[in-house]
């Protein structure tokens, strides 16, 4: 009979999947923290995770977090055929595979502040630096354009400001990525954009205010049935459609498998 793995890839055909590689020393303070026998244990997990990677042929490979040297020289290991994206948090840059969209923001100017009663406020200026200006542009494309959009974050998508994850959501991003060192969502994280706009689209941080954590998000199901088929009168009016964002931070071990399908389809899977 023929060998199972090339019968695995003639099944396959040209099936576009990105793997997100997740590891605890990408999450600094494990990183800075963890014993030396924990250490080599991560380590050889890395390993493992990057041999997967080999044999199953990603289109892209992307890991988030903190990448320290010996993780870098570990990265440089994967087969040269499949390109890794590091989201490090030493730059913003977006990358393109076979029609989807990748988004690498830099957390360091966009996390939250609190203010005294511990409500999220902006970071000073995060609405006006360059990162912003860039990203506005690029999620005005994805909006419009419909392609499949992902975006990771170097920390955790949970300490970004409420106004950007509706940004995010607005462009239609079909999940954020990010590392985390309070245990893992699993895309049951996710942000609305209700199809209606603030007055100060940009700046205003408590209005558009929606659900992030999974124990607010309400079934679509429910939504539906409770106003008779969603507001669909409020969203025509403003001429967009509601979008929910997934979110997706991890601690742990972990190799998640994206697979794109036709008509911005996605499915998640852990390998």
């Amino acid at each position: 009979g023929m060998d199972p793995r090339v019968k695995e890839l003639a099944e396959m055909g040209d099936t576009i999947e990105i793997v997100v590689i997740s590891n605890p020393l990408f999450v600094e303070e494990v990183n800075k923290s963890c014993s030396d026998e924990q250490r080599k244990e991560y380590i050889a997990q890395l390993k493992d995770s990057l041999r997967k990677i080999n044999r199953r042929r990603p289109k892209l490979a992307i890991a988030c977090g903190y990448i320290d040297e010996s993780s870098q020289k570990l990265l440089a290991k994967v087969n040269e055929t499949i390109p890794v994206v590091l989201c490090d948090g030493k730059e913003f840059f977006s990358f393109w595979i076979c029609g989807a969209q990748g988004l690498v923001l830099r957390s360091s100017d966009l996390l939250a502040q609190e203010d005294e009663d511990n409500r999220k406020v902006k970071n000073g200026s995060w609405g006006e630096t360059t990162q912003m200006a860039w990203l506005r542009e690029q999620l005005e494309q994805s909006r419009v354009a419909g392609h499949h959009a992902f975006a990771f974050l170097d920390s955790d998508p949970r300490e970004l400001p409420d106004s950007l994850l509706k940004k995010l959501a607005r462009g239609k991003t079909l999940c954020l990525f990010g590392v985390s060192n309070r245990g893992s969502l699993d895309y049951d994280g996710s942000f609305s954009f209700d199809g209606k706009l603030d007055e100060e689209e940009d700046d205003n941080c408590e209005k558009g205010r929606n659900s992030k954590d999974a124990s607010v998000e309400v079934d679509k199901e429910e939504k539906e049935n409770d106003d008779g088929g969603g507001d669909d009168s409020s969203v025509e009016s403003v001429g967009e459609k509601a979008h929910t964002m997934k979110i997706a931070s991890t601690n742990d071990v972990r190799l998640r498998c994206l697979t794109l399908e036709e008509y911005g389809v996605w499915k998640p899977k852990d390998i």
